[in-house]
């Protein structure tokens, strides 16, 4: 198969599961706003933002590891899978015993049993859709997506709406869909056909354990970037402001849809096309289309984030809209992160990946400190944003020692320039004029990206010729 369409159907199976997901969350946002409020949402943000930094340690991030593994044809897949799970397992172990202790502190200790709960399921429903994704069960993962998704809006319109549990309908809303998901990927994916503890082996382990660990202090290091600034919110300004960071955060999920669609289809091209003899044109086309896509999706989702904003969110939430500019413009730079981090899970050099990690989430933070202590809230965005902007940098120049294709920096740069304009008009202009100007540098970047629409005509044409 052409390898271009090999990625095109990678990026579309993950796009049917993850569109609809994707989707459905979005709904939920004016639920979220109107039953919770913007103080008891800032606490809720704050449990989920600690467990997402609690998974890859507890877990030794053997996610990452059972997927890149049993992508490998030389490997025993029901060998990857057991050893994944008891390692995650022995992970989990330790930290119900340790628990107690660690989540003794603030409103968390009213939450100990929630928390611990929905880390240890996401932990193992990660390990059971990655493993399915990398043997191959493309309908499977994207159809738990789906599932997730439906049983996550059933029962928070369930717990919130008609029981008005607040703060802890959420989190057991969220505990139970996690559980569904896990029930579903097990009978939907036959995983139990690929569980088998005798072929647990030390030399397996050893392998997994190499690639997986030096993982967790990358994903510390990103959780830099995307989460600790919630905890600096929360420290100077208080759990209310965090809640209108979190709302602010939920906006970009569209765009950020389309990179994760797209990130994920790319990974696995990257691996099945390692060694290809005409790489670095193939490379260089993608990062094209990539970037033009994010681009055209940020400045397109500019011109109605107004409006929108207004539309489904409560009204004490609407000023959280100055965030997302810059939090698009991150995304756009998060999505150029994860494509040149294909090229280090493609050589199997984590280290590079952590390195990295490292750089651009110190500069978060100190962005963050100090944006936020100057402008409130909305200096998370900027420390964010900086932090995607280092990190997607530094990745473009470290990976041409491994691999080496041309980078069109003048259109990338003019892009970014005109979405930047974009941003400006938001807090300068009002009325019909803003979105007159709005729509111009829109049609701006169309014109700087033209080359992702002339491949698509040149596509219809082919198909239309061949039919």
């Amino acid at each position: 198969m052409n390898k271009y369409k090999k990625l095109a159907k990678n990026s579309l199976v993950f796009a049917f599961g993850n569109m609809g997901s994707k989707f459905i969350s979005f709904l939920l946002v004016p639920l979220y706003t109107y039953y919770l409020t913007s103080g008891d949402y800032g606490k809720v943000d704050i449990i989920i933002t600690t467990i997402s930094i609690a998974v890859p340690i507890v877990s030794l991030s053997v996610t990452e590891g059972v997927f890149r593994f049993s992508l490998d044809k030389e490997n025993d897949n029901k060998g990857v899978l057991s050893t994944s799970i008891i390692l995650a397992a022995i992970g989990c172990s330790i930290f119900a015993i340790l628990s107690p202790i660690l989540l003794s502190f603030g409103f968390m200790k009213n939450m100990y049993v929630y928390f611990a709960v929905i880390l240890i399921l996401q932990i193992f429903q990660g390990i059971l859709a990655q493993f399915l994704r990398g043997i191959g069960k493309d309908k499977s993962y994207t159809m738990n997506s789906a599932v997730y998704a439906f049983a996550a809006a059933f029962l928070n319109i369930l717990f919130l709406v008609y029981f008005h549990l607040g703060i802890k309908g959420y989190l057991l809303a969220q505990a139970l869909s996690v559980l569904i998901s896990i029930i579903f990927l097990f009978i939907n994916g036959n995983v139990y056909q690929y569980i088998d503890f005798s072929l647990v082996n030390i030399p397996l382990v050893k392998k997994i354990l190499t690639y997986s660990l030096p993982l967790i202090p990358t994903s510390v290091s990103w959780w830099f970037v995307t989460g600790a600034s919630r905890y600096i919110i929360l420290g100077f300004l208080g759990a209310s402001a965090n809640g209108l960071f979190a709302v602010a955060t939920k906006i970009p999920a569209m765009l950020t849809m389309i990179s994760n669609i797209f990130s994920q289809g790319w990974q696995m091209s990257a691996v099945e096309e390692n060694g290809a003899s005409d790489n670095s044109k193939f490379y260089s086309n993608v990062l094209d289309y990539y970037f033009g896509i994010m681009a055209i999706g940020a400045s397109m989702l500019l011109i109605v984030l107004k409006p929108t904003m207004s539309f489904i969110v409560d009204n004490s939430y609407f000023d959280s809209w100055q965030l997302v500019p810059f939090l698009f413009i991150g995304a756009i730079f998060s999505s150029i992160n994860a494509f040149f981090g294909s090229i280090y899970s493609v050589m199997k050099k984590t280290t590079g990946i952590f390195k990295t990690a490292a750089v651009s989430g110190i500069v978060s933070i100190v962005i963050s400190f100090i944006s936020i202590y100057l402008w409130g809230y909305i200096g998370a965005g900027l420390g964010q944003m900086f932090g995607w902007i280092v990190a997607a940098i530094y990745r473009m120049f470290d990976t041409r020692k491994y691999f080496k294709f041309e980078i069109h920096f003048l259109s990338y740069g003019i892009s970014l320039l005109l979405i930047l304009l974009q941003t400006s008009t938001l807090f300068f202009l009002t009325g019909v004029f803003l979105y007159l100007i709005q729509t111009v540098l829109f049609l701006f970047v169309l014109y700087v990206n033209k080359k992702l629409f002339l491949s698509l005509y040149k596509l219809i044409i082919h198909k239309a010729k061949r039919n």
